[in-house]
């Protein structure tokens, strides 16, 4: 016996399906609800995020249900594709990660190591004038 998993797609996809068999508005159950806000029923049907427990429990008197048939859980075949799907995204992650390090390495990094060299040789200075203005400064003797 494996451990069960939510299906997040298909809980939403049930959510939406007994609303519209009740007759029921997304408005109608954000304000039977009271704290929820449509954008998080939306969310609920998008199968982004998972209703709370309390609110899973409100569904189920709503639509005069059980929680058990409100929320849908992955087979066992959707369960290991799933896991796959997320082990080749940490796989493409990896692969981005040390493609881009040199430009990490070599276009991100040095002018932040010249920046601060530069504070500490009192080189960069909070001095916002153009540089013809700054030029003109040090021409006339006036720097600063």
């Amino acid at each position: 016996m494996e451990y069960p998993v939510i299906n997040m797609e298909a809980t939403g996809a049930r959510i939406k399906l007994l609303r519209l068999e009740r007759n029921i508005s997304v408005a109608q159950i954000a304000s039977f609800m009271g704290d929820v806000s449509e954008q998080a029923v939306y969310k609920w049907q998008r199968g982004q995020t998972l209703p709370t427990v309390d609110n899973l429990f409100a569904l189920s008197r709503l639509f005069e249900t059980s929680m058990d048939n409100i929320i849908v859980e992955y087979e066992e075949d959707e369960k290991s594709s799933s896991q796959s799907e997320d082990k080749g995204r940490v796989q493409h992650g990896l692969f981005f990660m040390l493609k881009y390090q040199n430009v990490l390495i070599f276009w991100a990094f040095p002018p932040f190591v010249w920046y601060t060299y530069s504070i500490k040789k009192g080189g960069v200075t909070n001095d916002y004038r153009t540089y013809r203005a700054r030029k003109k400064a040090a021409s006339d003797g006036i720097y600063r």
